[in-house]
This record gives structure tokens, sequence and C-alpha cells, in this order.
């Protein structure tokens, strides 16, 4: 049984593994980038980065984000436990290891704890509610009040290059316009709101935005701080041992 553990804990902690894994996300970030630019950052998130397995050509499957993340959080975590040594000049390593687990919880977990609804909403409205896939109304705990909505077009054709809605938000600690287009989403606490669709066949203009909660969307700014303390510890540890070294 140990000898099989140390096995899967071997092949979990495989550098290869690391770095396959590392130029998956590569390209899939490449990928979602350029995707992006045409279609939008919601349609971008819908697609690439929250997918588990993206269908290439409709038929050859290819690891998802999701997937690769998961995989990677696992090999960090394997390489922390079979590799980084128990001892006080680690803290800072195993700090650096732990701030970017925290990250990839946050990018894989983040997707599955995550809610979506539609805030449908005309020029010169005020509303606070949304509705989910179920067609279930959603109390927001803001007001959103568009004051106007614009679409630019590709030169020559009737396909939209980019629109965006401009709205005054109000709520706790919070009473301002903001501008959300397709590549610029707003975000307030918990809440991420895209500029996803719109409707011109109306009186007036009506914008579709989605709105995304996930309540682990504070966790990437706080694997950021434990990254950077690892950083400083373990090169100051060095710096230390370098010191005394040359005064030894």
């Amino acid at each position: 049984m140990k000898s099989l553990l140390r096995l899967v804990l071997s092949a979990m902690s495989s550098t290869r593994l690391t770095v396959g894994s590392l130029a998956c996300l590569m390209l899939l970030v490449a990928y979602g980038t350029l995707y992006q630019a045409l279609h939008g950052l919601f349609e971008a998130h819908q697609r690439i980065f929250d997918a588990w397995v993206l269908m290439l050509g409709g038929f050859i499957p290819f690891p998802g984000v999701r997937s690769v993340i998961l995989i990677l959080c696992v090999n960090l975590s394997a390489v922390a436990l079979t590799r980084i040594k128990r001892s006080k000049s680690s803290i800072g390593l195993l700090c650096i290891h732990g701030g970017i687990a925290l990250m990839l919880i946050a990018a894989a977990g983040g997707g599955m704890m995550r809610s979506e609804s539609v805030l449908t909403i005309g020029k010169g409205e005020t509303t606070a509610q949304s509705a989910d896939e179920t067609g279930r109304t959603l109390t927001l705990p803001f007001r959103c009040t568009l004051l106007d909505f614009s679409i630019k077009f590709h030169p020559g054709t009737t396909s939209p290059a980019d629109y965006q809605s401009r709205l005054h938000i109000e709520g706790p600690a919070i009473d301002r316009d903001v501008v959300i287009s397709m590549n610029r989403p707003f975000r307030y606490h918990d809440y991420t709101l895209y500029q996803s669709s719109y409707r011109d066949d109306e009186a007036v203009p009506v914008s579709e935005l989605a709105v995304v909660k996930n309540p682990l969307r504070a966790l990437p700014p706080v694997a950021s701080i434990i990254i950077a303390a690892g950083l400083l510890l373990h090169f100051g540890i060095k710096l230390a041992c370098l010191a005394r070294e040359r005064h030894g």
C-alpha cells in the first residue's frame, strides 16, 4: 500500500506533468484572449475559461481551463508533500506553493460555486432584479439605472464590434455612474456584471447584462499576498544564510 502511495505521489509531483499542464494552460489562455476580442469577455468565460472540456472542431476533446487548473493544484500539493523539506528555511516555499494552490482553488471552486442570472433593462429604467435560468426573480443588493446604450459596428457591416451600457449604480457604499462593455465588466463585492447582449427592436434600447455572483472572488488577491510574502521570506532567508556563510 505504501509503495502504491509513493508511486501515485511520484506521478502527481512529476515535473513533466507541471510543464505539460502549464503549456496547455498557456494555449488555452491565448485562445481565450483571441476569442474574447471577437466575442466579448462573458462569452469567453462561458466557453473557455469556465469549461472542463473543450470540443475542438466540434468533436475532438481537449482539457478545459478548469481541468488543467485542477491537475496543477494536485501537482503542486504533491510537490509540497514530496519534494519540499520540512524546515524553517522552506517556510517561504511552502507559502508560495500554498498561495498558488489557493489561487487555483479559487479559479476552479469559484466557477462551481458561482450563480448566474440576467438583468434586462431599458434606457431610463431602474431595477434591482435579475432572473436566473429557471426564470426565478432575484433581488440584487444594488439598483441599476440605464442612462445610455450605444453600439459600434464593424465598418460596412451590421455586425456589432462593441456595445456598452452607461449605468448609475446605487447601493451600500456605492452611488456612481459606471460603463459596462463587452470587455469591461463592473465588479461590486461578490457580484460581476458583464455586457452579454442587447435588443434594439423595442421602442427604447434594451441592454442585457449577465450577473455573476462568486463568493470566492476575493481569494485571488489574498493568494497573491501570500505568494508575495512567501517570495520575500524565501529570498530573505537565502540572503541571511549567504551573509552568515560569508562572515562565518
